[in-house]
């Protein structure tokens, strides 16, 4: 039910993300009349799976590795690379794209990030971080930046990590 208490007169085939042609007035209505689905600008902000995949597409990189790197950027992903390890990384007009699909709603766009750990740990691959994971990694303001909520993350998953002789994190399930 919307707020004035009807019962919004959409059909599931046009929930919020999925058709462009309609007006972000209309789809921010019908994301607002969702469970959860409201947010401060009335406009819709969130993103669908098929959206998910879509980035995830853009960012995956050396996905046929046994091995993905995670960690801050200039470092990880030249590891990678040289090493011919997983990583994770867009061009600066997929992440444009993004930030602007997701209303810069870092929570929304975190969910790609998500998606992508949980594809690399259900293929049992490595994970090695290549910056100290307890350092702590967060915004001027307190909110914690990608790397932080990808540490927190694996942590959650029932890992810890050790440092390898070459000076990166390995994670080990506990």
């Amino acid at each position: 039910m919307v707020p004035n208490g009807t019962v919004p007169a959409l059909n599931p085939p046009y929930l919020p993300g999925q058709y462009s042609e309609y007006p972000a007035a209309v789809q921010g209505w019908a994301q607002q009349a969702l469970p959860g689905g409201s947010n401060t600008s009335g406009m819709e902000v969130g993103l669908n799976s098929e959206k998910i995949e879509y980035y995830l597409g853009k960012a995956r990189n050396n996905i046929d590795s046994d091995t993905v790197v995670l960690g801050s950027t200039g470092k990880y992903d030249i590891i990678a690379e040289t090493e011919g390890y997983t990583y994770f990384k867009m061009s600066d007009d997929v992440w444009t794209s993004l930030e602007k699909e997701s209303g810069g709603n870092y929570d929304e766009i975190w969910k790609v990030n998500q998606q992508f750990i949980d594809e690399q740990i259900a293929a049992n691959k490595n994970i090695l971080l290549s910056n100290d994971p307890y350092q702590g990694y967060y915004f001027d303001d307190g909110a914690r930046r990608f790397y932080q909520r990808e540490i927190d993350y694996i942590l959650s998953k029932g890992y810890t990590f050790e440092l390898t002789s070459d000076g990166l994190w390995k994670a080990v399930r506990k």
